[in-house]
């Protein structure tokens, strides 16, 4: 996962000239962490926010991924998917459509089974969490991301499974909304003070 953030990071760099979030969602989740750390090793300012949505802290993978690190066969899979509630079941029966799928699936299981958590200074930006209440990720696991950042922390429970994100699509983005304009009015205010002050 380092190696692929770092990848992602350095295709990000030549983007990024202005004020930026990230967001992700379970791996994604994991991901965005990474790739933030790997900006920051390349010099690039620290995010507004990151949005860790869906899966355990980075310290909180061993207890979170029991089970991911050894490949699953296509039956195990298809049961996973069918646990996570996000997969539609006209999709899980297409055997051409899941033959596709689980190679990728396959690859992205093992990848958060096998994340290796590397100790490094903690991030600056806050460190918004969204768990949903009825998902793996328990609160503990979720709370565990506050460890990761020296800037703000927030976990909000939204109603459903890990697929919360899609159940409850609009409570999620006006989350979003909310969180992101008050880091970037932060934001703005603290470069505002330093051109001003200094």
């Amino acid at each position: 996962m380092h190696a692929l953030a770092s990848q992602l990071a350095a295709e990000l760099i030549r983007d990024i000239d202005g004020p930026y979030a990230l967001f992700g969602h379970s791996l994604g989740a994991l991901l965005a962490f990474e790739i933030i750390h790997a900006l920051r090793d390349s010099g690039v300012s620290s995010p507004v926010s990151l949005f860790a949505s869906g899966t355990a802290a980075p310290t909180r993978r061993d207890d979170y991924n029991q089970g991911f690190a050894k490949p699953k066969s296509d039956e195990q899979l298809i049961e996973e998917l069918r646990d996570l509630q996000g997969t539609p079941q006209e999709v899980l029966d297409n055997a051409e459509l899941m033959s596709l799928t689980l190679p990728i699936l396959r690859a992205d299981f093992l990848m958060c089974g096998r994340y290796q958590y590397r100790q490094r200074p903690g991030l600056t930006c806050p460190i918004h969490v969204l768990g949903g209440k009825d998902d793996k990720a328990t609160q503990e696991q979720l709370i565990a991301w506050q460890l990761e950042s020296e800037g703000r922390f927030s976990l909000d429970m939204i109603p459903g499974s890990h697929f919360f994100i899609h159940e409850h699509e609009s409570e999620v983005l006006r989350l979003l909304q909310v969180k992101l304009k008050m880091d970037l009015d932060g934001y703005l205010r603290k470069k505002d003070c330093y051109h001003h002050c200094s």
